[in-house]
C-alpha cells in the first residue's frame, strides 16, 4: 500500500479567472468589454467562473452594440 504525506503548511494558490479583466475591482452598475477574438461561449464561461470565485459579487454579459460585455449587478 502507498503512504501519501499530507501537509497543512501549503495555501491554495489564488484563482487565475481574471485574465486580465477587473472583476476583483468592478462596482455595481460598472461593464467591461470582451476582447473582440472573445466568443460569445467563453464570455458566457469567463462570466460564471468569476460568480463562483468573486461570490458574492454578481456579474452577467450580455451583447451590447455588436461586442460582449459584462457587467457588475450586485
Amino acid at each position: 500500500m502507498t503512504v501519501i504525506a499530507l501537509r497543512s503548511d501549503i495555501p491554495l494558490p489564488r484563482p487565475r479567472v481574471t485574465l486580465g479583466y477587473p472583476w476583483q475591482t468592478m462596482e455595481v452598475g460598472q461593464s467591461f468589454p470582451f476582447a473582440s477574438h472573445v466568443k460569445p461561449e467563453s464570455a458566457w464561461t469567463y462570466t460564471w467562473a468569476a460568480n463562483r470565485t468573486y461570490a458574492p459579487k454578481k456579474f452577467q454579459c450580455r451583447k451590447h452594440e455588436g461586442e460582449m460585455r459584462c457587467w457588475r449587478v450586485a
